[in-house]
């Protein structure tokens, strides 16, 4: 009998589903103020205003729904090729941007 029932996960245990404007406030909600901005800026108004409406309904998202957005976010980057994909310009924007062209040139040059 345990052997029939180990294979089986209980209801209450697993992470809730949450749609996927559900899943992306909460991505969203997690991230800082500036990052979530420029998510938002990229948007169109139409899509801006169902994420905002959807980031008021999951202010009071629970852990389980925080993992399963987290793990349907994860689910859909398995299939991307990886971080490789333009990278290099990537890595540079982000440290120009942290600390400047000139000193992002100089600490690049040595990596």
């Amino acid at each position: 009998m345990a052997d029939a029932i180990e294979g089986q996960v209980d209801a209450s245990t697993r992470p809730p589903s949450v749609s996927g404007a559900h899943a992306a406030a909460i991505l969203l909600m997690l991230l800082d103020e500036a990052e979530a901005a420029d998510i938002l800026r990229r948007c169109n108004p139409e899509e801006v205003k169902i994420l905002g409406s959807a980031m008021f309904a999951t202010m009071g998202a629970s852990e389980g729904d925080i993992a399963a957005a987290l793990d349907r976010f994860v689910g859909s980057t398995r299939a991307l090729p990886g971080l490789s994909i333009n990278a290099e310009p990537r890595i540079r924007n982000v440290i120009s941007a942290a600390i400047g062209n000139v000193r992002a040139d100089n600490i690049l040059a040595e990596i």
